[in-house]
């Protein structure tokens, strides 16, 4: 993503989806305030998630599955208090699923399929109101065993041994 982009302070849609960008989120995307939508799935994009993407209160529309993220999603994406929308599915996301999530009370879907996390959903993410699409990794197979995530409150379970194969989801 190039360096000006991130001077662009009242941007209010990033879309860069399907595409094969690739490189780094860069530390200044913090500086987008005003930032609504942020959407840069189906590409090449690597590294860790900046903790600066807590700075983005205004959004919407978090959207970064499809990529080739590592690392553990940072806690202060939950000061994301405006995002509804959260999607992180298919990366390689390590640790938990942030408990952190639940401080995002209008957060209705999200979707952290074919990641890395394992551990048990944090039972405050299960209390959230607005919370109606939750798909994680916690469907267990004889492939893999017992599922990488528990989760009481998931209307779809995936397993990350099977990544990207829509059936093992319960898609058809």
């Amino acid at each position: 993503i190039p360096e000006e982009f991130f001077s662009l302070e009242r941007l209010i849609r990033f879309e860069f989806r399907d595409n094969d960008f690739s490189g780094t989120i860069n530390n200044r995307i913090g500086n987008l305030s005003r930032l609504e939508h942020f959407e840069i799935s189906n590409n090449l994009f690597t590294g860790l998630l900046p903790s600066t993407m807590g700075q983005l209160s205004a959004l919407v529309l978090f959207d970064i599955s499809n990529n080739l993220f590592t690392g553990i999603l940072p806690s202060a994406i939950g000061q994301l208090t405006s995002v509804e929308h959260f999607h992180t599915w298919n990366n390689y996301f390590t640790g938990t699923i942030p408990s952190e999530l639940a401080l995002i009370k209008n957060i209705n879907r999200i979707d952290a399929r074919w990641n890395n996390f394992n551990g048990t959903v944090p039972e405050e993410l299960c209390e959230l109101e607005e919370l109606f699409i939750f798909v994680a990794d916690c469907f267990p197979t004889n492939i893999t065993g017992p599922p990488a995530v528990k989760c009481k409150c998931c209307i779809q379970c995936c397993d990350t041994a099977r990544r990207g194969d829509w059936e093992a989801c319960g898609y058809t």
